[in-house]
């Protein structure tokens, strides 16, 4: 594997890999987050209780990865009130895999020494 200098970092942008995640209705596309999207997420959750800010965090990261349909943290928030409580958690699944923020994921591709 080769090695990345200074400036291959500073041109590494997001990749913009999608998926679908089948709702049983139907289907949406997401894409992966930035470290900047997800920095922005957890700024604009801030306030309310633990509970509170889970969701809100999860609204934004949704709202941020959601390329079709497009929509606001608000109307994330909307369509998870009433939504079949799976909906959020496989949305967010894609969402996260495709960000490199998956469960194990620190550490997947970390050699052991």
């Amino acid at each position: 594997m080769a090695r990345l200098d200074k400036s291959a970092l500073l041109k590494r942008q997001r990749a913009d890999k999608t998926a679908e995640v089948d709702l049983g209705e139907g289907t949406v596309t997401v894409r992966g987050l930035t470290r900047g999207e997800v920095t922005q997420a957890r700024a604009a959750a801030r306030g309310g209780g633990r509970e509170v800010q889970i969701h809100a965090v999860e609204n934004h990261f949704i709202a941020a990865g959601m390329v079709d349909p497009v929509m606001t943290a608000a109307e994330v928030a909307e369509w998870l009130e009433n939504a079949p409580a799976g909906d959020g958690v496989a949305v967010m699944e894609a969402i996260q895999e495709l960000s490199g923020m998956a469960e194990g994921a620190q550490k997947s591709g970390v050699p052991r020494t």
